[in-house]
C-alpha cells in the first residue's frame, strides 16, 4: 500500500507542475512585449518589403524588413537579415541570391528564422507599411 501512496503523491506533483507550466504558457503573451524596436520610420518602411513570420514555438511573431534594393539587385552571396525584436529576441534569416531573385520576379520562397517560418512574396507584404512602422516604434 505504501507504494501506491508514493505514486499518488508523485502524480499529484506532476499534475501541479504540468498545470503551472500550461498556465505560464497561456499567460506569456499577455505579460511579454509583443514586438520592439523598428528598423526605421514609415519612410523606411515604404522602401522595404515587410513580411510577418508565422507564430513560432511560443505564440509571437516577427517582421522581416527586406530592402527593395536587395530584391532589385541581389548580392551574389545572398544576404543575412535580422528580424524585428519580439519577446526580447531576434532571428537571423538567410536568403540566397536565387531566393531574392525569385521574390523580385513575383515568386514565393520560404525561409526559417528560429522556430518561425517566413513566407516571402511581394503579394504577402504587410499591407500598410506606415502602420507597421508605427507598430514597431510603439513596441506592440
Amino acid at each position: 500500500m505504501r507504494i501506491f501512496g508514493e505514486l499518488g503523491a508523485d502524480r499529484r506533483g506532476f499534475i501541479k507542475r504540468a498545470g503551472l507550466a500550461l498556465l505560464t504558457m497561456q499567460l506569456l503573451p499577455s505579460v511579454a512585449r509583443a514586438t520592439e524596436s523598428a528598423p526605421g520610420d514609415a519612410k523606411d518602411a515604404a522602401d522595404n518589403l515587410i513580411i510577418r513570420s508565422g507564430q513560432g514555438f511560443v505564440p509571437h511573431t516577427h517582421d522581416l524588413w527586406i530592402p527593395y534594393a536587395l530584391l532589385r539587385t541581389p548580392p551574389a552571396e545572398g544576404v543575412t537579415l535580422i528580424s524585428t525584436r519580439s519577446r526580447d529576441h531576434t532571428h537571423q534569416v538567410v536568403l540566397s541570391h536565387d531566393q531574392l531573385t525569385e521574390v523580385n520576379q513575383g515568386g514565393t520562397v520560404f525561409a526559417k528564422g528560429g522556430s518561425h517560418t517566413f513566407v516571402i512574396a511581394k503579394a504577402l507584404a504587410v499591407s500598410d507599411p506606415e502602420a507597421a512602422a508605427d507598430t514597431q516604434r510603439s513596441g506592440m
